[in-house]
């Protein structure tokens, strides 16, 4: 089980489309469904009924959906305990603030993402 498989799952949930949840996390919608599956198939079980337009969590989703958010939750918590401690933390912004923009933005802003510019 992949980290971005459970923020995907998350992001899908929420939405309750996979085309939406797709342009949420700025990826190709077969890229998330791929993804998605990849997930399903590793608990063994339908995480989501795909209907016409929409996708609505099965039972099993819907218990997963809670450890889901509590292990991301808890990831971002120990991150940011571990900027705290090393005085990495980003100066003068409130840590709700810094959570929010690493939830939406810093998956695709990090530098580890970036493009190389050296020649």
């Amino acid at each position: 089980m992949e980290l971005h498989q459970l923020r995907y799952f998350v992001a899908v949930a929420r939405e309750g489309s996979m085309t939406q949840a797709a342009a949420s996390l700025f990826l190709a919608q077969p890229t998330l469904s791929i993804q998605i599956r990849k997930l399903e198939q590793e608990v063994g079980t339908k995480l989501f009924e795909r209907l016409a337009r929409r996708v609505v969590l099965t039972a099993a989703g819907h218990a997963f959906l809670e450890h889901a958010e509590r292990a991301l939750a808890e990831l971002e918590q120990g991150r940011d305990r571990v900027a705290d401690a090393s005085g990495s933390g980003t100066a003068g912004l409130p840590s709700a603030c810094c959570r929010a923009w690493r939830r939406t933005c810093s998956p695709r802003c990090s530098p580890d993402s970036a493009p190389s510019t050296r020649a």
